[in-house]
């Protein structure tokens, strides 16, 4: 006798109990509608349980193309062995940040140079903290530096990203660090070239030459050197033309903005080359357009030299940062004070110029001395009493 419950179902007997009779009929009557139709997929039905279990191999992996600093960039994050620094860790318990560097067309840039620098302003310095290099799909990721004190000079922060036949990417100062950098774009590079010469119009070799997007040299980064005919080339900058236009750091209204474009007169805006040698110290090189042809002349240097101490004890006061300026001629220079206390500061021109004493946490009242060109002027020992001098500003806001 055929099973009425198809091929799959197995006939129990329940004995003479009528109630467990009746009890596995009914559960295997339920299987009837079932047992009428074939146990072969239809292609239909196969076609739906393939999308619906691709689906459920694909979801749990899916990631979507914005990175974000909770999320990890797409590839592994590469530190540069050579560079003695805290490698990008990028781990969950880490604040990050992150990013995505691509050209003009919008295309991913692999192999990407992505660093960040502490920035000092006022010591006018660059210390590397972390570097990585961007992953195919040109994301990137480190670790993100915290600020502690904002009026830290020291505690400000800026992202380089750069690589050969582009021009490099500076942003910043910033306190603390952006945690996201969505489309870092890097553009075609255009070149400043120029000459270094000295007084005597003799070629300048071993000058360092770099933009104001930098506090000092970054090799490779908006810099360069003078050979030994005293030529340079700074060859990773992005095309720039003055438009007359002034800077704002607040939205405009239509009007305001037409006014500021009737105004603007092109070519007549700057921006400024820093030229540094330590036999002639700094000097700045005006260009209103890249690319460019900018020479740079120094004249004699007005030498200035002296000796920090601690006005009870005597003792040197080493570490010291010693500023010395004239605004009037974009003149300015800066030092450390040696374990002697010494210092010994090159300054481009003659006048009446400011100089002052700082460490991160305190600022000496502003003195005046007068430089004259080609000459040195020896300030002797000077007694500094830090606990009593009055403490900087806070720091104004990147522009």
């Amino acid at each position: 006798m055929p099973n009425p419950y198809g091929p799959w179902a197995t006939l129990i007997d329940a004995g003479g109990n009528p109630q467990l009779s009746a009890f596995w009929r009914r559960r295997l009557t339920m299987l009837v509608p079932t047992s009428q139709t074939s146990p072969a997929l239809s292609r239909r039905n196969m076609l739906w349980l393939g999308a619906a279990a691709t689906l459920l191999l694909v979801l749990p992996t899916f990631r979507p193309d914005a990175v974000t600093a909770d999320e990890p960039a797409g590839g592994s994050v590469q530190s540069d062995k050579n560079a003695k620094v805290p490698k990008g860790g990028g781990t969950s318990a880490t604040p990050t940040v992150s990013g995505v560097v691509v050209d003009e067309e919008k295309h991913p840039v692999p192999e990407a140079d992505v660093r960040i620098y502490e920035t000092n302003r006022r010591r006018q310095s660059e210390r590397l903290l972390q570097r990585t290099f961007t992953d195919a799909n040109g994301r990137f990721r480190l670790d993100r530096p915290t600020t502690h004190d904002p009026r830290a000079y020291a505690e400000r922060f800026k992202l380089t990203v750069s690589k050969k036949g582009f021009a490099s990417r500076v942003t910043g100062s910033y306190a603390p660090l952006p945690p996201l950098f969505s489309d870092l774009v890097l553009w075609k590079p255009e070149s400043l070239r120029g000459r270094v010469t000295g007084p005597e119009g003799q070629p300048v070799a071993g000058a360092d030459v770099w933009t104001l997007s930098i506090e000092e040299p970054i090799a490779g980064i908006e810099s360069a050197k003078t050979d030994a005919n005293g030529y340079f080339e700074v060859p990773d900058l992005k095309a720039w033309k003055d438009d007359g236009m002034p800077m704002f750091t607040a939205p405009l209204t239509a009007k305001h903005l037409a006014e500021a474009t009737a105004r603007a007169k092109p070519g007549t805006g700057k921006l400024l080359l820093r030229v540094w040698h330590p036999d002639y110290g700094k000097k700045l090189g005006p260009y209103s357009q890249i690319p460019d042809t900018v020479n740079v002349t120094f004249d004699k240097p007005a030498i200035v030299i002296g000796r920090v101490v601690d006005p009870s004890t005597g003792k040197p006061l080493r570490g010291i940062l010693v500023s010395l300026g004239n605004v009037a001629k974009l003149a300015n220079a800066h030092t450390i004070t040696d374990d002697r206390g010494a210092f010994r500061l090159l300054l481009q021109g003659s006048g009446v110029c400011t100089l002052v004493f700082e460490t991160e946490r305190w600022r000496s009242p502003e003195r005046r001395v007068e430089t004259v060109s080609g000459s040195q002027l020896d300030l002797s020992e000077i007694k500094l009493a830090p606990g009593d001098s009055p403490r900087p500003p806070a720091p104004s806001p990147p522009t």
